[in-house]
């Protein structure tokens, strides 16, 4: 297991993937999924297809493995930019018994507008008149004072004049007493 994740090379992690899978199986031995799910995320596509084929393969033999945590991590592992990871995640998926269904184009992307939840909104409301980013904003812009704005330059200077009065200054000393 080591050697799956620590290899300098990419077909010393392929092979430690390989003998694990074949070794081991993951009713006995459920840590060897957690060294799979890591090597879905190797650095190399050959160590990340042998991963998710040997996810298959064990799946395939013992349906019990097929935990939300290793089926999460092959749905991530959908979006590999290459066509044999995907090929494999496919096929472990279909182990797990869930179907994979392509697009068109062979990517899963959607509008970003069908990404972000919208809220129902009344007609006739302050939010029917926010655009969708106001509308989910966490934070509130702060209003201006119009007040100061009125003033002009004299009320920026008695603004800086407050700011210039003496406040008494407390050091840490004062807060807190010495035994």
């Amino acid at each position: 297991m080591f050697q799956s994740q620590t290899g300098c090379y990419a077909k010393d992690r392929r092979a430690a993937i390989h003998r694990l899978g074949d070794r081991f199986d993951c009713s006995q031995n459920p840590e060897i999924l957690v060294a799979f799910v890591y090597a879905l995320n190797d650095a190399d596509e050959s160590v990340r297809a042998k991963a998710a084929d040997e996810i298959g393969d064990q799946i395939g033999r013992h349906p019990d493995c097929a935990v939300p945590e290793v089926v999460a991590a092959l749905k991530v592992a959908l979006g590999d930019c290459d066509g044999a990871v995907k090929r494999e995640v496919r096929q472990a998926l279909a182990s797990c018994g869930i179907d994979v269904v392509r697009g068109r184009k062979g990517d899963c992307a959607r509008p970003a507008e069908k990404c972000v939840t919208t809220a129902a909104v009344v007609p006739g409301t302050d939010a029917d008149t926010k655009s969708p980013i106001e509308q989910t904003a966490a934070v509130v812009p702060m209003e201006s004072d119009e007040s100061a704005a009125r003033e002009g330059f004299p009320g920026l200077t008695k603004c800086v004049k407050s700011l210039k009065q003496s406040r008494p200054i407390v050091t840490l000393q004062k807060m807190f007493s010495v035994r």
